[in-house]
């Protein structure tokens, strides 16, 4: 079975499939291949095993969620958010359990998790009751959910040693065939989401055998800072990025904030 492609370049953040139509012309007379040919090279170099595994990447849309509540109907949200019930959140919680699939789990450690997986997701739920900051993010391709992405603050009362002012804890949820893709675009927003409030450092959370995740995060330039036994036995990885997070931005966006921080410098 073919695996998935390393990415070279990143969807525009408008990419549509009338635009990867015209590009994949472009490409092919650039480079004097067929279509079909051209086709499949730029599906590789934006990551994707093939031409109709990009197509169907580009019908994934990447919005803002909120909680539902009606307490705080009078609130104004992002235009366009996905208002996050119960139903989302129990295609959530089923993503996250698709998402540690690559880890080796006992039978009777799967209905543990299930467990371990609602307790995180009434977390979520509540962390913005608590007095922190909380943005999160929602991968649909059709009625679909397909990724999670979320960055938190928590409030002072909350803090302890791993936490200081300026600290965001991240959390990236996909199947793990799409990280490099689908992960890597919501790492972006995510990274963009931190460039916009500040932030100063950012980290990940993780299970230990999750290597794959693991691996992703380093190749994407998170540093492996603790790793410790949780109460409960199990053991824990923590990932950290410090700012500017240049490396979670799409190529473009990256540029850009590299030019603002270096004009910023010589006015200095």
């Amino acid at each position: 079975m073919p695996t998935a492609q390393v990415p070279s370049r990143s969807l525009p953040a408008k990419a549509s499939q009338e635009y990867l139509r015209k590009e994949a012309k472009r490409f092919a007379w650039q480079k004097g291949l067929n279509l079909v040919a051209a086709q499949r090279a730029l599906a590789h170099e934006y990551g994707h095993r093939n031409w109709a595994e990009l197509m169907a990447a580009v019908r994934t849309i990447l919005r803002p969620a909120q909680v539902h509540d009606r307490s705080e109907a009078h609130r104004v949200e992002p235009s366009g958010a996905l208002e996050l019930r119960d139903q989302e959140w129990r295609a959530l919680r089923n993503l996250a359990q698709a998402s540690l699939k690559e880890m080796k789990l006992a039978p009777n450690f799967k209905e543990w998790l299930d467990t371990r997986n609602q307790q995180w997701i009434d977390n979520r739920k509540s962390f913005l009751e608590a007095g922190g900051l909380q943005q999160q993010f929602v991968a649909t391709s059709g009625d679909q959910i397909v990724g999670y992405a979320a960055a938190e603050h928590p409030p002072a009362w909350m803090r302890n040693k791993p936490y200081s002012e300026g600290e965001y804890r991240l959390f990236v949820i996909v199947e793990p065939a799409a990280r490099k893709t689908l992960g890597t675009r919501l790492l972006g927003v995510l990274g963009k989401y931190l460039v916009d409030r500040g932030a100063r450092r950012a980290w990940v959370q993780e299970y230990e055998a999750d290597k794959g995740l693991a691996a992703f995060l380093e190749q994407k330039g998170f540093v492996k800072r603790i790793a410790f036994t949780a109460e409960n036995g199990d053991r824990i990885v923590r990932h950290s990025m410090d700012a500017p997070f240049d490396r979670l931005l799409p190529p473009a966006h990256a540029a850009n904030e590299s030019q603002t921080s270096a004009h910023d410098q010589q006015g200095r």
